[in-house]
């Protein structure tokens, strides 16, 4: 075997390898999203809490819970850092959300998640049309060879039946944070702690999460998250 056919083997192995990571963690963003959450880079993915976050849901919503409580200082100042023209707003509704007003911070932080996400994309994160749906940036960048491998993180994006349920179709998910019910005054009942910590895990996944994938030439922390997780955490 010549050098360049080795090197072509390596390179084989690693293509595969990555992409069997990329549907381990695609399945697995995509299974806490049912439950209403958004992937952040600091919440576990070892095989163990992929299997508490299938098999036992009062102790997986617990801690997705208590994990976005426990960083809403830093979502609130990531945000103002990059959106610094929102500063007034978001400040209020975080201090509302730990005053325990979520009947007032969640509609905010909704309203301003997706205000964000329109700014930085042009696109809409709730809309199902065809030209501005927020899936379309997963196309504006998959040809990047650097961020290629990490586009599974994108794919929440893609579940807009979830995002901008109707009343009726909203029932099939009672545990998601459906958008249009609380912004168009259809749901009443929306003001829990956990209803405001989903709002915070919405507005850090597009703050970080999207930004840092679509918008930041600073891959760091996408980076590090691939570094000091080995297959063996992603159970394959």
């Amino acid at each position: 075997m010549t050098e360049q056919d080795e090197q072509l083997r390596m390179l084989s192995e690693i293509n595969e390898s990555f992409k069997k990571i990329s549907d381990v963690l695609t399945n697995y963003s995509l299974m806490i999203l049912e439950d209403g959450w958004f992937f952040d880079y600091s919440i576990p993915i070892d095989s163990n809490f992929q299997d508490i976050a299938k098999y036992d849901k009062v102790i997986f919503n617990l801690f997705m819970e208590k994990h976005f409580e426990d960083t809403i200082d830093k979502i609130e100042e990531l945000t103002i850092k990059r959106f610094p023209k929102r500063e007034k707003i978001i400040r209020k509704a975080i201090m509302c959300h730990k005053n325990g007003d979520y009947e007032v911070s969640i509609p905010v932080l909704i309203g301003q998640a997706d205000g964000i996400f329109r700014e930085m994309t042009s696109k809409e994160f709730y809309s199902k049309k065809s030209n501005i749906k927020a899936e379309n940036i997963i196309e504006e960048i998959k040809n990047d060879r650097f961020k290629e491998f990490s586009l599974w993180i994108l794919e929440p994006l893609k579940q807009n039946q979830l995002i901008s349920a109707n009343f009726k179709k909203s029932k099939d998910n009672p545990d998601f944070l459906h958008r249009n019910l609380i912004l168009h005054g259809e749901d009443c009942e929306y003001a829990t702690k956990r209803n405001g910590a989903k709002s915070l895990s919405l507005l850090n996944y597009i703050v970080k999460v999207v930004y840092d994938l679509y918008i930041s030439t600073d891959m760091t922390e996408m980076r590090d998250f691939v570094l000091e997780n080995s297959e063996n955490k992603y159970g394959l």
